[in-house]
């Protein structure tokens, strides 16, 4: 399987490589359109975007179209160009912060803002951190504007300007998020819990422990007498089913390592990953979509059994989903059987869902 991008893409890339006239007639009619929105990104109408279409086109035409050499198929062929147009107008952008500031940032701005915000929003999940992600958008910015674009003037033409900037953001936004990481307080119905629970959700809502029993024990000293397993996997099916559906888990403040494939790309990835992490995400977002509507269709008795089973970094046996629901066994069958009959009727033709299992 060649993936979201269509077979055609990758033969048509291998033929314009291969010095076919015809193919690169074809491929240079069909990437105009894309090539020319990013350049009036940066311009809008004018001579500026007419500068900046032809230095784009005359970096894809370079050295026999070198640079269409690292696209496999992967993504469609207009997410790729858009990639390597935009880090071929990396240093027209950084000419404008010098020469005209305002300018520039507005530049800048448009060609990155979708790719901050995704940053942000992996590391700042749930509908209510939007305040928050906000003024996460807000500190990045001003550190990139601070000291004359200090940092983005540190860019020295290694690797993709995308992934420099992306690499820069996901730094600043771990700084900002340390600010206010000590400022969380307990939801007020786990702080009605057991010390237990508390612990316990601490350890996975706020340092991002594994929601899975047997790891968390090691973790849980100083109680007396020290809990079992089955005391950690009741107390994390009770968390489940106390807080609202889509609780967003802790920060991630773990910061990447400098060769992450996301966003250390400055080291020499290629363009195509920059973007190819963005169009995974939003199919996997949506099919993730489908599911939470899916389900939210089900009996409440459904929906806790949905939430054991996910909470769980293994597959639990029927008895221990009995005993955390406190049902009997033969119950715990039937909802097993029930769920996945109403799932598989509300997913089976849905176009998010077949989009992400055509990815995979």
């Amino acid at each position: 399987m060649v993936g979201v991008g269509t077979i055609d893409d990758l033969t048509l890339v291998r033929a314009v490589l291969a010095r076919d006239a015809r193919a690169t007639e074809t491929f240079l009619r069909r990437i105009g359109d894309t090539v020319w929105r990013t350049c009036r990104l940066l311009a809008n109408e004018g001579a500026d975007a007419r500068g900046a279409f032809t230095l784009v086109l005359d970096g894809l035409l370079a050295d026999q179209f070198a640079r269409l050499r690292n696209y496999d198929g992967r993504s469609r062929l207009e997410t790729y160009i858009v990639a390597v147009a935009r880090d071929l107008l990396a240093q027209q952008v950084l000419h404008l912060l010098r020469k005209e500031p305002r300018k520039g940032w507005a530049a800048f701005e448009k060609l990155y803002v979708n790719d901050i915000r995704r940053v942000i929003l992996r590391r700042l999940p749930g509908s209510h951190r939007e305040e928050t992600r906000k003024d996460a958008y807000q500190e990045i910015c001003a550190a990139f504007v601070a000291d004359d674009y200090r940092r983005l003037s540190r860019f020295n033409g290694t690797g993709s300007f995308s992934g420099f900037v992306l690499h820069a953001a996901d730094r600043l936004l771990i700084d900002f998020i340390r600010t206010f990481q000590a400022r969380r307080r307990m939801p007020a119905t786990v702080a009605r819990l057991s010390a237990l629970d508390q612990a316990v959700f601490r350890l996975v809502y706020w340092n991002q422990k594994p929601a899975d029993a047997r790891l968390l024990l090691a973790s849980l000293d100083g109680f007396d007498p020290p809990p079992g397993v089955d005391d950690i996997a009741a107390s994390l099916a009770r968390l489940q089913a106390l807080l609202p559906q889509g609780y967003a888990l802790a920060v991630q403040i773990t910061a990447l390592a400098d060769g992450d494939a996301e966003y250390a790309d400055r080291d020499g990835l290629s363009p195509e990953d920059s973007l190819i992490a963005q169009d995974d995400e939003r199919r996997v977002a949506a099919a993730a979509d489908a599911l939470k509507k899916a389900a939210a269709k089900l009996p409440e008795a459904d929906r806790i059994y949905i939430r054991i089973v996910l909470s769980s970094a293994e597959p639990l046996p029927a008895r221990d989903i009995a005993r955390l629901m406190d049902r009997p066994v033969a119950d715990v069958y039937k909802l097993k059987q029930h769920v996945l009959k109403h799932l598989k009727t509300e997913l089976e033709g849905h176009d998010a869902v077949k989009n992400w299992l055509a990815s995979v």
